[in-house]
């Protein structure tokens, strides 16, 4: 991989309930912590439809992830600039290149 990005959790619709059921579920003794961490990313909600919050939750525990994320992709070498690209190798088709298949 050269790339790497990360979409916090989102609970949209009917997701919400299918997530806090399967969490009651599987980790009861761990749902409130998790609920808890959501909300405080989310504005006291479980969700935040707003344009660029939804995907990246906000307050501290946004910022912690944030420059876990950071860390991480510069230990991996993840994310680095891309290289130019370089035409030279390539040449224009000769003229009728491809309309000459029909012909």
């Amino acid at each position: 991989a050269a790339r790497a990005y990360y979409v916090m959790l989102r609970l949209p619709g009917p997701v919400r309930e299918l997530f806090l059921a399967w969490l009651e579920r599987t980790y009861p003794d761990r749902k409130q912590r998790v609920i808890n961490r959501l909300t405080e990313l989310r504005g006291s909600e479980l969700t935040d439809a707003r344009f660029g919050v939804r995907m990246r939750g906000e307050g501290h525990w946004a910022e912690v992830v944030n420059r876990l994320y950071r860390m991480t992709c510069r230990r991996l070498n993840l994310n680095q600039p891309r290289l130019p690209l370089a035409t030279e190798h390539f040449r224009r088709p000769a003229p009728h290149g491809q309309l000459g298949l029909f012909g």
